[in-house]
């Protein structure tokens, strides 16, 4: 039986858990583990269940009940409808920029195959690459089944489950395509007993769960109404509408017996809505201070006494959300430091 190669699996693995400061050979391979990673932090199963991998699992309910690696910074698929539904803006990374991001990644990998497909890659050939474009581009589609399958669930109305089920569909297609690159490596398996991802063989079995899925969810929905197809859906932003606040950090204000101010610089091209820092002192979790613009345009948070008292340390991150509802944090949520720290003088 054809096996999958070592280069496959330690593309996948290696790819996520390398050092961030590991330069990257070309933008092809910083591209594959900013997939990996952002995969990594927006599914994950609800306790007490089987991990979903990195397939999601199935069927598409399973994968639309999955939950985040942060809930703080990092919003699941049935909390992004729920705030649709109810028409509030969120600074935290949603699972349709996630979806838009990965689809520009993989864009970014099949780019870069072309212009090195001269070349020769040893240590990371094209085809574990172009895996990791399939699998970007497979979650980014089934993201967004899974935000129409969630608004299903909310509303029960038939046309949000259609839209999930042709989502579903186009997802199961970038599956097939995966697995077929996967098969086209030359093999051998790996020794070690660490396997947590998918070799050719499980894909191919994972590939049967999914049209399974797939045939579920037709079953429950298709062949549509016309009237039902003629319903509005919930529809993935564009690029101009997801265009979010740009935070920069300013030094902060520190002053003998007073608060210490927290400040940034944040530029929002459709105007701004709200800007916040959340910081954390010696114990608990985070609190939210909003933040407002001086004189001279930067916009600062004065952190209570009763936070910094105590602490050799604060750890903050900020967050701003643009007039179109788009909105950002500062650092990113899957930045390799995704808070900053700030050293008090003991």
């Amino acid at each position: 039986m054809r096996r999958t190669s070592t280069a496959l699996l330690f593309a996948l693995t290696a790819f996520s858990h390398a050092p961030a400061a590991a330069p990257a050979n070309h933008s092809a391979e910083t591209a594959a583990r900013s997939i990996l990673l952002r995969i990594d932090l927006h599914v994950r199963a609800p306790v007490g269940e089987p991990a979903p991998g990195r397939s999601g699992a199935n069927p598409l309910s399973r994968y639309a009940a999955a939950v985040t690696a942060d809930p703080i910074r990092i919003e699941s698929t049935a909390e992004f409808a729920r705030r649709t539904l109810a028409g509030s803006p969120t600074a935290r990374l949603t699972p349709e920029g996630t979806a838009a991001f990965l689809r520009q990644q993989a864009a970014m990998i099949t780019a870069d195959a072309k212009t090195v497909a001269g070349e020769r890659t040893p240590a990371r050939p094209q085809h574990d690459l172009r895996v990791i474009a399939e699998l970007g581009h497979f979650h980014a589609r089934r993201l967004e089944a899974a935000i129409h399958y969630n608004l299903f669930l909310r509303g029960l109305r038939v046309a949000e489950l259609v839209a999930a089920t042709y989502a579903e569909k186009d997802a199961v297609e970038h599956w097939k395509k995966l697995v077929k690159i996967a098969e086209s490596a030359p093999v051998e398996t790996p020794s070690g007993p660490d396997r947590s991802l998918r070799i050719a063989a499980d894909w191919r079995a994972e590939l049967l769960r999914l049209e399974a899925s797939l045939r579920d969810l037709e079953e429950q929905c298709c062949p549509p109404d016309a009237a039902v197809l003629q319903e509005r859906v919930w529809r993935p932003k564009s690029a101009v509408e997801l265009e979010a606040p740009v935070v920069t950090p300013v030094p902060p204000q520190l002053l003998p017996d007073a608060p210490i101010r927290l400040r940034a610089s944040v530029a929002a091209p459709a105007g701004m809505l709200r800007v916040a820092v959340s910081v954390r002192g010696a114990t608990g979790g985070f609190h939210s201070f909003p933040m407002e613009a001086g004189p001279d345009g930067i916009h600062s948070a004065s952190v209570p006494l009763p936070l910094s008292n105590g602490a050799d340390s604060l750890e903050y991150f900020f967050e701003a959300i643009g007039a179109n509802g788009a909105g950002s944090s500062h650092p990113a949520a899957d930045s390799a430091s995704p808070t900053l720290r700030l050293a008090l003088r003991r």
